[in-house]
């Protein structure tokens, strides 16, 4: 009987080896999977940063022609300005007569 018992306790612990093996490979296959989805956000995460990226820089292309706009803006009021001056000091320079009683 001892010979009965240890065939059947070595059958007992194959069959707990393979279902742990089976296990294992239904872990395996879930890790897998898991990975494939951590690479497929990572490249979403990726193409968003790159996305951000190319609007961060079109913004600050903006900004920059605008301040250069700006800069140009306050050039040319500076120089209208001194015009009106000019202008005004011409015209102060005209009398008309006075007018009569008619």
């Amino acid at each position: 009987m001892n010979r009965f018992h240890t065939v059947d306790s070595s059958s007992q612990q194959i069959h707990n080896a393979g279902d742990r093996l089976g296990e294992l490979v239904g872990n395996v296959r879930q890790v897998r999977q898991l990975m494939g989805e951590i690479r497929v956000a990572g490249e979403e995460q990726r193409k968003g940063v790159s996305e951000v990226t190319l609007a961060v820089t079109e913004m600050d292309s903006t900004v920059q022609q605008n301040a250069s706009l700006i800069d140009d803006a306050a050039a040319r009021t500076q120089v209208l300005k001194e015009e009106a001056e000019q202008l005004a000091l011409l015209v102060s320079s005209f009398r008309l007569p006075e007018p009569t009683a008619a």
